[in-house]
């Protein structure tokens, strides 16, 4: 099992922000966040392969849309997407077993490992697109008819 520390968190949100080209949001603030998370909780991230998910097993895509500057002029509280998960998870009378990143460009590749720390649980080593993308119907999980 492989983890997200503190002292990676630099290195995570290069690569995200490498990936992105240019999309998925600021890197740095993501990036301020996770590690604002990380030394609160004083715990790391669990990461876990996709071949370790349970086909049975439900797991939620994390990210956010629409134009990224809108996180620079108005920051968010920080429990947003914990928040949206578990508003979900009622709705749907279940509950979630793994995040998985919807894309892993810019902050979008790190907002997901946030609210998987938040909620205790693990992050899937993964993601929909490989890159930032403009348009979430556009993941991979959408043209495999997973949702």
């Amino acid at each position: 099992m492989n983890e997200v520390q503190v002292s990676d968190a630099h290195a995570l949100a290069l690569g995200a922000g490498i990936l992105g080209t240019g999309g998925g949001g600021n890197t740095y603030l993501g990036r301020i966040w996770l590690e604002r998370e990380l030394k609160k909780r004083k715990i790391s991230c669990r990461v876990i392969d996709a071949y370790q998910v349970d086909d049975q097993a439900w797991v939620c895509g994390v990210g956010t849309m629409g134009a990224p500057t809108v996180a620079v002029e108005k920051i968010p509280r920080g429990d947003e997407l914990e928040k949206a998960v578990r508003v979900l998870e009622s709705h749907l009378g279940v509950s979630f077993e793994e995040i998985v990143i919807g894309e892993i460009g810019g902050a979008n590749a790190l907002k997901p490992v946030i609210c998987a720390l938040q909620m205790g649980l693990p992050v899937i080593d993964g993601d929909g697109m490989g890159r930032a993308f403009p348009e979430l119907q556009m993941d991979s999980f959408s043209i495999g008819g997973l949702i």
